[in-house]
C-alpha cells in the first residue's frame, strides 16, 4: 500500500523505509448527525403487531428503538445510516431529545409497545 502524506521537515529524517504505523482512516463525518447507541437498535419482523401475513420465507424486518412516553414503552420505526464503533447515525424516525431505551438485551428483546415502565439514571460504574 502506498500512502501521500504532508510531514514537517523536522519529522522526515525520522521517517525510514521498512516502518510501519497505525492509522485510522475517518471516511465519514457528520458532526450534526443524530445518533443512538448501537445496543439500542434492535430488528423486528414488519408484521409484528399487526394482522397475520401470509407465510413468508424470509420475514421482512425493521429497526426499532424503544422510547419512553409517558411512562410507557413505545416501539419506534428508524431509518438508520452509517454505522460507527458505538452508534447508529438515525436519519428519521426519532427526534432530538427523545429518551431512548438501552440495558440488557434480553429486556429490550421481550419488551413490547404500552408495557409500564420507570425510568432511573445510569449511576456511574453501571
Amino acid at each position: 500500500v502506498r500512502i501521500v502524506m504532508d510531514v514537517p521537515d523536522a519529522v522526515l529524517p525520522k521517517i525510514l523505509p521498512g516502518m510501519a504505523a497505525r492509522v485510522a482512516v475517518l471516511i465519514y463525518t457528520n458532526p450534526r448527525a443524530l445518533r443512538v447507541p448501537i445496543q439500542a437498535v434492535l430488528e423486528r419482523d414488519k408484521a409484528e403487531g399487526r394482522a397475520p401475513q401470509p407465510l413468508r420465507l424470509i420475514p421482512e424486518k425493521q429497526n426499532v428503538v424503544l422510547v419512553a412516553s409517558k411512562g410507557t414503552l413505545q416501539q419506534r420505526v428508524v431509518e438508520l445510516g452509517h454505522v460507527g464503533t458505538q452508534f447508529y447515525e438515525v436519519l428519521g424516525g426519532l427526534d432530538e431529545g427523545t429518551v431512548v431505551l438501552t440495558g440488557p438485551i434480553r429486556g429490550l428483546k421481550e419488551a413490547r409497545n404500552g408495557m409500564a415502565i420507570t425510568l432511573r439514571q445510569k449511576k456511574d460504574g453501571e
